[in-house]
């Protein structure tokens, strides 16, 4: 896969490479937009050029994320990864870790596209055994194969066995030392609260047992007193700005995007500003991560920063991080 071409080789079928090409209304910014459309093409592709069911091997050569990181204590590496991981706008993650000379590389993929590709060739009869990073293989030397030939195919057929231990795996594990893939969620099981309720609706019963009794009573003749509500002084709303930090991670195509939202921030009173950068992306979203501290006058001028300078702005949920705000700009 290259982008929004598949090539497509069967050695017993025929010696001829077909290419398969969705158009911008099926594939686009990295993912499947038109699951249905996708799968009806794949489907005339296969009639129209005869091809049989079959089992295939699909490595992707774009579209990828990938980033370097250097050898570190197995926790700040494993937070590190993650936090990067947590950067890439899709709701799930697959990736895969290579050992280097001076730490680790790693290289993650759409896992919704992933699977959306095993359905649309399920569709037509055929599995896909393992879906494999072109980068980090070793049968070609780097940037050694931009589109898929007949010679390339018979390297990648006599070597599948080295293809699939590098492939993607569909059930990832996280673990640092042995370079799995991390997922960018686990899914979390559901677990009955019914056992933890019962004493809950028990203290109620208690509750409105006795608040029955009390109204039974006959009234009181002690005059109430009057009580005064306390003052409730003012919230203020001034914002500390130079306290806040802020952290600003682009693709490294899109860096005068990064220095141009730097600047308005810093004009509006923001100075604790770090840049950041990714791999390239063709995403059309920018992404806003706020500490759980944050006030929301805070959230609103940092808004006001970005609207009209920046793609579509999304608020990711809060979490915890060693900054106030992250701001991951879209292309």
């Amino acid at each position: 896969m290259r982008g929004a071409v598949i090539d497509v080789y069967i050695p017993s079928y025929s010696a001829a490479v077909f290419s398969l090409q969705f158009s911008p209304e099926m594939y686009a910014e990295m993912e499947i937009k038109n699951t249905d459309l996708a799968t009806k093409m794949v489907e005339d592709f296969f009639t129209v050029n005869k091809i049989p069911p079959t089992e295939f091997v699909f490595i992707i050569q774009t579209p990828l994320f990938r980033k370097g990181f250097p050898i570190a204590p197995q926790e700040k590496l494993e937070e590190s990864i993650n936090l990067y991981l947590d950067y890439i706008p899709f709701d799930s993650v697959l990736s895969k870790r290579i050992k280097t000379d001076t730490g680790v590389m790693v290289i993650a993929a759409n896992g919704d596209l992933i699977r959306s590709i095993q359905k649309m060739f399920s569709a037509v009869a055929s599995t896909v055994e393992c879906i494999t990073a072109l980068e980090g293989l070793t049968i070609f030397p780097k940037g050694g194969l931009s589109i898929l030939t007949q010679a390339s195919a018979e390297i990648i057929l006599k070597n599948i066995p080295l293809i699939k231990q590098e492939s993607f795996s569909l059930t990832p594990q996280r673990s640092v030392e042995g370079f799995e893939v991390v997922p960018e969620e686990e899914e979390k099981k559901e677990k009955s609260s019914l056992p933890l309720l019962l004493p809950v609706f028990i203290i109620l019963l208690l509750i409105l047992g006795f608040v029955y009794i009390k109204s039974s009573e006959p009234a009181s003749s002690i005059t109430p007193k009057k009580i005064t509500s306390p003052t409730v002084a003012p919230t203020s709303s001034i914002i500390n700005k130079s306290a806040v930090t802020i952290k600003i991670t682009t693709a490294k195509s899109s860096l005068s995007s990064s220095e141009k939202v730097k600047a308005l921030l810093k004009s509006s009173g923001y100075t604790s500003i770090t840049e950041d950068s990714i791999a390239d992306s063709t995403s059309g979203r920018t992404f806003v991560i706020y500490a759980p501290t944050i006030t929301l006058s805070t959230k609103k001028s940092i808004q006001s920063i970005l609207i009209g300078t920046v793609p579509t702005i999304v608020e990711d949920a809060p979490r915890e991080s060693s900054y106030d705000v992250i701001i991951v700009l879209g292309k």
